[in-house]
């Protein structure tokens, strides 16, 4: 289907049916109608028509930033971008969620393995052959939710909660969220997928969160399971790497073109400037970037995820701007253009990507979390991080790692 242009009698229609702009949802007429843009509120490709009803009018302004989105992705996204905008940890939700912090209340029955809680639903209990421990599944109330901080105290990625939300409106979840009951606080404690709680909760706006809840399970055996299943026994990825999925998506006709003309071959770093057209040194540019850019996104990147990475040219109140983290990532990569295929399993450029990923988070852990503390620029321990990250001692002191 082409896309229908419209005529003035038709734009004056739409703004008899919608006399405001899709996205601000300011007033706008027809003594305004030059300074409009009218567009699919549901793009062709997503099953729109050309319906006048699937119009809205948008100040051109609005209208600049959506891209080749449509009005609906578009004013969806804005959506996102201001609900998960404050959230940097998912104590932020459980306080929007639940400001009167509102205890669940529950009765456990062992002897007939049921669990029913204030709603008189009732959910069956199940008992670990290995560990013992009880749990159940249960749909809950997005309100009973809480973070749990002593095993989880990871932030919240902004980019993966929209990826999310979007993704888990269109799909089935996975997984369940899984968390502990502490039946002495009549409290239930997320300690993993709080990014899929926070989709599903504030993005979709679902009145309960699915769930896999152990019952007053010990603290340590629930941390040592977080930090070994985040470890060496975390699900095996698709061999994929971050870098050539990067490539793939900015520069698909091309790669796809050097495929043709080299089947059955995978293709290397160095046949990259052949087949993009570009110089080495542009290659070895990119390459950089794009490697920078995928630790900096990394959800398990503890240095930009605990926020301690500025993206203005300044740090401000963070001991490193995107600059010198940059710069950091630079001096540990080896020299770009490797010959080995990029899909290849002797190429390590993904496992060099996630070792860089564990010095950091050493780095996080011992020397910023906890002591880099620019509200209390007293504190003798943050003088002396803040000495460590001035620019010209954290230039010397990486080159010796």
């Amino acid at each position: 289907m082409s896309r229908k242009i419209l005529s003035l009698s038709e734009k004056r229609q739409v703004l008899q049916q919608r006399p405001y702009c899709f996205i601000c949802e300011e007033p706008v007429s027809e003594s305004n109608i030059s300074d409009l843009n009218f567009d699919h509120v549901r793009s062709l490709d997503a099953g729109g028509s050309n319906d006048l009803t699937n119009f809205a009018a948008v100040h051109k302004t609005c209208h600049k930033g959506k891209g080749t989105k449509s009005l609906e992705d578009y004013k969806e996204e804005l959506r996102l971008d201001r609900e998960f905008g404050s959230l940097l940890r998912f104590t932020d939700v459980t306080q929007k969620l639940n400001p009167t912090d509102e205890k669940i209340e529950i009765r456990i029955d062992y002897e007939n393995t049921t669990i029913t809680f204030s709603n008189n639903s009732e959910a069956r209990l199940y008992r670990c052959p290995n560990t013992n421990l009880w749990y159940f599944y249960h749909n809950i109330p997005r309100k009973y939710l809480i973070s749990d901080v002593e095993v989880q105290p990871r932030g919240l990625e902004q980019k993966r909660l929209r990826e999310l939300t979007l993704n888990l409106r269109r799909n089935f979840q996975l997984s369940p969220s899984v968390c502990r009951l502490v039946t002495s606080e009549k409290q239930i404690k997320v300690f993993d997928g709080q990014h899929k709680a926070t989709a599903q909760a504030l993005g979709n706006q679902n009145e309960t969160v699915d769930c896999k809840v152990f019952i007053d399970p010990p603290l340590e055996m629930i941390r040592r399971v977080v930090v070994e299943g985040h470890g060496s026994l975390r699900q095996q990825e698709f061999k994929t790497s971050e870098l050539y999925k990067k490539l793939s998506s900015n520069y698909q006709e091309l790669l796809k073109q050097w495929q043709e003309s080299h089947p059955g071959k995978l293709i290397s770093e160095a046949e990259l400037p052949q087949a993009l057209a570009k110089t080495k040194k542009e290659v070895d540019k990119d390459i950089v970037a794009y490697i920078t850019g995928s630790i900096m996104e990394d959800t398990e990147c503890e240095l930009s995820n605990f926020d301690f990475v500025s993206t203005d040219k300044k740090p401000g109140k963070r001991p490193l701007n995107y600059d010198m983290f940059a710069w950091w990532v630079n001096l540990l990569i080896k020299n770009p253009l490797v010959n080995e295929p990029m899909e290849s399993d002797q190429n390590y450029r993904e496992d060099e990507r996630k070792n860089i990923v564990k010095l950091f988070n050493y780095v996080a852990g011992n020397y910023l979390q906890g002591k880099w503390t620019p509200e209390n620029p007293n504190s003798s321990e943050f003088k002396k991080v803040r000495r460590l990250f001035y620019r010209a001692s954290f230039r010397e002191w990486t080159k010796l790692i």
